[in-house]
């Protein structure tokens, strides 16, 4: 869930800066460039063991959280204009918010703070 929405977090900023470019025509604008999500399918595994899948899963976790909040940034950085520090500015309204996403909706809304066995919280 987390790598489709950062694909598709992608795919919407990369359409409103060619809109935006369009637009206005302006050819200075910077293009986005992302970092590749991870392939869910390919985990490196030495073999077969539960540490080593845990290991793989947490390598495959890490990899895509850093796409989604490189991703992120990227739409963060074409949300306010910076002569003017006006937002939104390249974004649309729905994704102008100067600050980086702590979780992608669909994903964070999956996520539930798990209590430590035999620690007060």
């Amino acid at each position: 869930m987390l790598i489709s929405e950062t694909v598709e977090l992608q795919r919407r900023i990369t359409a409103a800066v060619e809109q935006y470019t369009a637009a206005h025509k302006n050819r200075k604008i910077v293009q986005p460039t992302f970092k590749a999500v991870p392939d869910p399918g390919a985990f490196d595994l030495d073999g077969d063991d539960a540490v080593q899948r845990a290991h793989a899963a947490a390598s495959l976790l890490g990899r895509a959280w850093e796409a989604w909040l490189k991703t992120d940034d990227q739409r963060r950085q074409r949300s306010v204009e910076p002569r003017t520090g006006k937002s939104p500015w390249i974004m649309p309204l729905e994704m102008g918010e100067p600050q980086v996403s702590e979780f992608p909706v669909k994903f964070g809304e999956r996520l539930h703070p798990q209590r430590i066995a035999g620690r007060a919280r």
